[in-house]
């Protein structure tokens, strides 16, 4: 996984650390892009699971988890390239799984993806509140995109490898 900070000219990358076959933690990195191409490790700190999909918000990086614990982590931004500590900020358990797949930040809302679309308020980061969701009919979403009043997604079921369609939101996004 990866995003970039258009502002500050920082790649964000998230990776897995593979132990073993059945035992493996991630970490995210922070790299500088030069004018000439050219990459410079700033910093990297540790997860406890595999970073699926990172976003950047006005505090800090937003990164969705997958593995034992799965769920939504969270890391201030002290200053541009350097982060926190990850703290698990929204669980994912075997009742109300939670692996995001793909996260977007637009203001102080932030959308995340797996079994529906979610919409956050993240005014307190480390406590976002669900504003909204929206059901895909049991489709696990991949990516998703806005375009005009809509939100396009695509993913797969048990029964299809590919699934797409669009909804139109609760409330208008902004940003």
């Amino acid at each position: 996984s990866l995003v970039l900070d258009h502002g500050s000219h920082i790649l964000y990358v998230g990776g897995a650390i593979y132990h073993s076959a059945t035992d493996y933690s991630g970490f995210i990195s922070a790299v500088g892009l030069s004018e000439d191409v050219c990459f410079k490790l700033i910093f990297s700190t540790d997860m406890p699971e595999q970073p699926l999909s990172l976003a950047i918000g006005e505090k800090g990086l937003f990164a969705g988890a997958e593995g034992y614990q799965g769920g939504l982590y969270y890391m201030q931004m002290n200053k541009p390239g350097e982060l926190s500590s990850a703290d698990l900020v929204i669980p994912s358990t075997p009742e109300a799984p939670f692996q995001p797949l793909c996260l977007k930040v637009f203001d102080d809302r932030l959308y995340a993806s797996y079994r529906s679309v979610r919409a956050y308020d993240i005014s307190t980061p480390k406590q976002p509140a669900l504003i909204w969701e929206e059901s895909v009919g049991g489709n696990v979403v991949k990516s998703f995109s806005f375009a005009e009043e809509r939100i396009f997604f695509y993913g797969w079921t048990i029964k299809s490898e590919l699934v797409y369609d669009s909804f139109v939101p609760p409330e208008p996004v902004t940003g």
